[in-house]
């Protein structure tokens, strides 16, 4: 029965992934994302020992902490976008047409907030708290999903975001915050990955290092 409602879980969790990156309206990929949130910290915390569910409660509370940045974020863009003299939507086409009539410095506030909830999710530094505890509690092939594929769905959210921000004009922005991130990232996941002898918790860091490195490339 165990096994059962695992593999339940796991079918779930990519479910909600690949509606998160299949999904036009900015909206409806916020809430995919948090839905990734509720399904993947029951698998976390499948073991039922203390340490998987103080790691499963740990990244509820922080990632949903992270997300609710976001959706301050999603409701300044909708604003922006009533200023700019359409209806107040998180479709991205048009919110790319409309771009340039938009407020640039509510724009970059609804950047920040957006970046900020999102980055915590992907697991950059230092908003990273969560990422090599859960790692390292999950069972192999949970953690090996939130690697390789639930960390780039909060990425894929980043960029839906900054493509906006380009069409405002706001690229240089956009981009320095990128190469902040992905440069603190990057520093401190390979401090950490020299004194870590864990190997999940090795991976962790390898991840949060290898998301850093993507966000450079953006920058």
């Amino acid at each position: 029965r165990g096994l059962a409602i695992n593999m339940s879980l796991t079918f779930a969790f990519l479910g909600v992934m690949v509606l998160s990156v299949s999904a036009k309206n900015l909206g409806l990929l916020w809430v995919c994302i948090e839905g990734t949130t509720l399904v993947s910290a029951l698998l976390i915390g499948s073991e039922n020992t203390r340490a998987s569910l103080e790691a499963a409660w740990k990244y509820v509370i922080l990632c949903t902490v992270g997300l609710t940045s976001s959706l301050f974020g999603l409701i300044l863009l909708v604003n922006a976008s009533s200023q700019a003299g359409i209806p107040g939507t998180l479709d991205p086409d048009t919110l790319i047409a409309a771009a340039g009539k938009m407020p640039p410095p509510l724009l970059k506030l609804s950047f920040l907030l957006m970046l900020v909830g999102y980055a915590t999710k992907a697991g950059f530094a230092p908003l990273h708290s969560w990422l090599p505890d859960a790692h390292s509690q999950a069972p192999a092939p949970t953690s090996a999903l939130l690697s390789g594929v639930l960390l780039n769905c909060s990425l894929y959210a980043i960029i839906r975001t900054g493509g906006i921000m380009e069409a405002a004009g706001l690229g240089l922005f956009v981009r320095t915050c990128y190469l902040g991130f992905g440069l603190v990232s990057v520093i401190l996941a390979t401090l950490f990955l020299l004194v870590q002898h864990d190997l999940k918790r090795l991976l962790a860091y390898s991840s949060i290092e290898h998301i850093g490195l993507i966000t450079l490339g953006l920058g």
